[in-house]
């Protein structure tokens, strides 16, 4: 492999070192790339926002323009993003990473509750929002 093509863009090494610093251990090394994928093809959708999910934590990632460049930043809100769609929508703890990663890599994520509704959450990084909605 060339060094050229070793070279990373500057997106992609704002976005790892966000991702290195907000993941906190939460996401497996083996994955990081991926994960610096979709913060990248989520600033280019979501005119430049993008998200993160942790257990504890949501992370809202802005990507600004500068005269030498971009920058990134970080908004953080605590708390854990799904707790209290568990309770309302009465869900199973053991979904939690399974959504929790289809969020991060796709914004969105399907599964079923224990009452068999299926049901369709989504992360909308432009807007800091979490929802949830029953599939019909």
């Amino acid at each position: 492999m060339s060094s050229q093509s070793k070279k990373r863009s500057p997106l992609q090494k704002i976005a790892s070192d966000i991702l290195r610093d907000v993941s906190r251990g939460f996401i497996d090394p083996a994955a990081h790339p991926d994960w610096v994928a979709s913060i990248m093809r989520q600033w280019v959708s979501y005119d430049g926002h993008a998200a993160v999910l942790t257990p504890t934590d949501r992370f809202w990632l802005k990507l600004k323009k500068t005269e030498s460049g971009y920058k990134g930043r970080v908004a953080q809100t605590r708390g854990a993003p799904l707790d209290g769609f568990m309770k309302d929508w009465n869900f199973d703890a053991a979904l939690e990473q399974k959504i929790l990663a289809d969020l991060n890599q796709f914004q969105v994520s399907e599964f079923e509750n224990r009452d068999g509704l299926a049901l369709r959450m989504r992360v909308d990084p432009q807007e800091r929002r979490v929802s949830l909605e029953q599939v019909e």
